[in-house]
């Protein structure tokens, strides 16, 4: 698998910069939704930024490139790199269902009915990620609707507070496996305990760290 495409995560604001700026990147001007690009041979040359939260390509030497702080980049690839794809994943786009529209957009655009394995990059962990009753509530319909349990991804921080621990890592994970994704190896780095990473749940920080994923 190594030989067909590669990812990472980038920290250091000079490497992150040299990848944005290379002619055979695309970047996306993300707007906390679930609209995923696909980019085919067919798209030309493609007018940025673009209003998009998640790509899926099966086009080589092109880096799909995302930024992020304390949001999850979900990688996504089949097994010797026919499609990649990488996901911006915030609440708000998990909410939406950006990974079923991820999962949609691999099967409509590209006919592509293999595996496809998903890989979860640097985020925010759970004791670090405390949210109010209202998003817990957002969140309930969605929950129900994949079979899942909310009790298993929000636990209150204290006893009889309004405030919740928020599993968003773990949300994400089944998620990408209740639409038929198949689990790699998910990072264990907090972007908010780890101050390599740029957090702005730490200190507000407009800095943001860059994951891409390139087919070779």
């Amino acid at each position: 698998m190594k030989d067909k495409f590669h990812f990472t995560t980038i920290f250091n604001l000079e490497a992150a910069r040299s990848i944005v700026k290379r002619k055979n990147a695309v970047s996306l001007n993300q707007i906390h939704g679930s609209d995923v690009l696909a980019i085919t041979g067919e798209n030309g040359e493609l007018s940025q930024p673009l209003d998009y939260d998640g790509m899926v390509s099966n086009q080589k030497n092109i880096f799909l490139v995302i930024k992020h702080a304390d949001c999850a980049p979900v990688f996504l690839f089949s097994s010797v790199g026919e499609i990649i794809g990488l996901l911006h994943c915030g609440w708000r786009s998990v909410q939406k269902d950006i990974v079923n529209q991820a999962k949609k957009i691999i099967e409509k655009k590209f006919q592509f009915k293999e595996k496809i394995f998903f890989s979860i990059g640097p985020m925010i962990c759970v004791k670090c990620y405390v949210v109010r009753q209202d998003l817990v509530e957002k969140f309930n319909g969605m929950i129900k609707e994949y079979g899942l349990n909310a009790k298993d991804y929000f636990s209150r921080s204290t006893p009889k507070g309004d405030e919740f621990f928020f599993d968003l890592k773990n949300l994400i994970r089944d998620i990408c496996l209740k639409n038929g994704f198949y689990s790699q190896k998910n990072s264990s780095i907090c972007t908010k305990e780890d101050l390599q990473y740029f957090s702005h749940r730490r200190n507000k920080t407009k800095e943001r760290n860059i994951s891409y994923i390139v087919k070779g």
